[in-house]
């Protein structure tokens, strides 16, 4: 075997064991399997992680206000906190907030959304405001609902 046929090897081997570990790291955040998200988080330097990536609340009754939860997590060696939260529109509204997360602790923050009367899907967002270390991070997560009106007399 000459050496440009070892090098091609070789760059093979790599190329497919970088390919690997890509698809480990997109399967562990998209789909939260633990333990690889936290050594992910950690090779690629993420501080913040909040699950669901989106609040997917499905078919709701028109007006409804309907409640969620987002799990926050903080990947650090330091405390973080969540100082506060922006939405799309007043129909989303988050609570326990401000909240402290310690190292590698996480919190739960409920969510609340008023379905409102509309006709057509609900499409809004909320996006939590993180501080670590003076820096203030934006995490947005998506919401939908498609709203189901109650059929006439």
């Amino acid at each position: 075997m000459n050496r440009l046929s070892l090098l091609r090897v070789c760059l093979r081997v790599a190329c497919s064991l970088a390919v690997l570990f890509g698809l480990i790291a997109v399967a562990s955040v998209h789909w939260h399997l633990w333990p690889f998200t936290p050594a992910v988080a950690r090779i690629t330097g993420r501080v913040i992680g909040v699950e669901p990536a989106t609040i997917d609340l499905g078919r709701q009754p028109a007006a409804a206000v309907v409640s969620a939860s987002l799990v926050v997590r903080n990947y650090s060696d330091h405390s973080i906190e969540v100082i506060g939260a922006e939405t799309s529109c007043s129909c989303t509204a988050a609570e326990g907030l401000p909240a402290t997360l310690p190292p590698n602790g996480q919190a739960t923050l409920p969510i609340s959304v008023n379905i409102g009367l509309n006709d057509h899907p609900l499409n809004e967002r909320i996006v939590l405001l993180v501080s670590d270390n003076d820096v203030v991070r934006r995490v947005a997560v998506p919401i939908h609902a498609d709203p189901v009106s109650k059929p006439g007399p």
